[in-house]
């Protein structure tokens, strides 16, 4: 006769791991979708877990001489590198009765879903918060709605006119809101296949060949005092620049009318906007294309490094989370590759200087492309538990890796299975924005 396994924790304890790499690694959004295949990964003594290193894209800038010797870019491999230091657990304990007697539901349709659903939520929301913390170009406010598959069109080609390349990207979609985007995309006619699978799924998986995710987390961002102000210009006023020239604070003054002042007025990691046409006669300020000598579409954009709380005057002095290379910082260092179309206009008096403003409440969805979120969940080897057993299970098409870690307790009657791993990814801001959603979805207005 046949043994039923299907409530044996112990049996299923094994299903459970594979589960949960099967579904960070085909129904989580973020994880699902980044780049796992790092070109080496080094343990360093007393780290948990080890480093792990991925190639960028050169960068190089040209030149107006032919002095090449002098002036010759060093051809520096660029690597984008972190070490792996989040951990994630899925702990269960069970009686003895409960392991041999059946006195449970079937393991994995009542009890191991839950398990694996938890265990990836962690890891996605984890990535989800450094959409703020790693990417500083953005498109969009937070208030005005993106819900039609023009603006998602737009802004892809907007971040390929910087310089990305389509190949492996996607992008990051409230799930609450693909209805809405399904019902505008029924608006164009002359598609009729495409109209007809949107139609009877209700869903837009892809914009071109770039997929449209809709992960379980998607982090909302609650700016400062400031950005929530109707009337939240500011001005440039001064510039503090480091050894190589680049700038790394700005001064900013309130603009005519803004009287906001206290504490939180900005946050580390607001975002900020030039203004267009916030000089007379002077050409808007955007960023340079990734590579060569021209301007891109994209407007420039910074965020704070710094908490402020503005007092009685009218201006405040702010970190910049990135440096900005301009003419001035290249004649300092001509290796250095210039990042904006201008100089910023910096002036005592509002009318002579760059203008900015500040982003309120949002979400944060994102865009990614070429390679732009990096990712690693390498097998955690070093751990033995006491009195227990251990296996490592790596699903190859992936490269994520889960512990199992089985305990029986005799003085208790009990054990205990838990399968855990070892995680983290960042973000590439040369090739990722954030999109800016509003905090809450518009309602859908029916007819009467």
């Amino acid at each position: 006769m046949a043994t039923d396994n299907s409530k044996n924790i112990l049996f299923n304890s094994q299903l459970l791991v594979k589960s949960i790499i099967g579904q960070l690694r085909l129904t989580s959004g973020w994880l699902a979708h980044a780049d796992k295949t790092p070109q080496s990964m080094h343990s360093i003594p007393g780290q948990e877990g080890p480093t792990v290193y991925y190639l960028r894209q050169f960068q190089f800038d040209s030149q107006d001489t032919l002095d090449v010797e002098e002036n010759a870019q060093n051809m520096v491999v660029r690597t984008f590198e972190f070490s792996i230091d989040q951990k994630v657990s899925v702990p269960v304990s069970y009686s003895y009765e409960q392991i041999f007697n059946g006195q449970v539901m079937p393991f994995m349709e009542y009890i191991g879903k839950s398990l694996v659903e938890a265990g990836s939520a962690r890891v996605e929301k984890y990535i989800a918060n450094r959409v703020g913390t790693d990417i500083t170009k953005f498109y969009g406010n937070g208030v005005d709605k993106i819900d039609n598959l023009q603006t998602l069109s737009r802004i892809k080609n907007r971040l390929k006119d910087f310089g990305a390349t389509e190949q492996g990207s996607f992008i990051v979609y409230p799930e609450t809101m693909m209805d809405t985007l399904a019902q505008n995309s029924l608006q164009y006619s002359f598609a009729p296949k495409r109209n007809d699978q949107i139609a009877s799924t209700w869903d837009v998986p892809y914009i071109g060949n770039v997929p449209i995710v809709t992960p379980s987390a998607i982090m909302p961002w609650y700016s400062g005092v400031l950005g929530n102000t109707t009337d939240n210009k500011v001005f440039l006023s001064n510039i503090t620049r480091n050894t190589s020239g680049a700038i790394t604070h700005l001064t900013l003054s309130k603009c005519s009318g803004v009287t906001v002042s206290g504490s939180g007025t900005v946050k580390v990691g607001d975002l900020f906007q030039t203004v267009d046409a916030g000089v007379s006669g002077a050409a808007d300020v955007k960023f340079k294309k990734f590579n060569g000598d021209l301007s891109s579409q994209w407007p420039f954009q910074f965020k704070s490094n710094s908490a402020i709380n503005i007092g009685g005057g009218a201006s405040f002095t702010m970190e910049l989370a990135e440096p900005i290379i301009d003419s001035v910082a290249k004649t300092t260092d001509p290796r250095q590759v210039v990042t904006i179309s201008r100089d910023l206009l910096v002036s005592a008096t509002e009318a002579s200087a760059d203008k900015f403003t500040c982003m309120p409440n949002h979400r944060k969805c994102a865009i990614v492309m070429s390679k732009g979120l990096l990712a690693a969940m390498p097998a955690l080897n070093n751990y033995n538990p006491t009195d227990g057993t251990r296996s490592v299970i790596t699903d190859p098409e992936s490269n994520i890796s889960m512990t199992l870690a089985r305990k029986l307790y005799a003085m208790k009657n009990s054990g205990m299975t838990s399968v855990f791993g070892i995680y983290d990814a960042r973000f590439v801001n040369d090739t990722c924005a954030q999109i800016l959603m509003p905090l809450t979805d518009p309602a859908i207005v029916t007819g009467t």
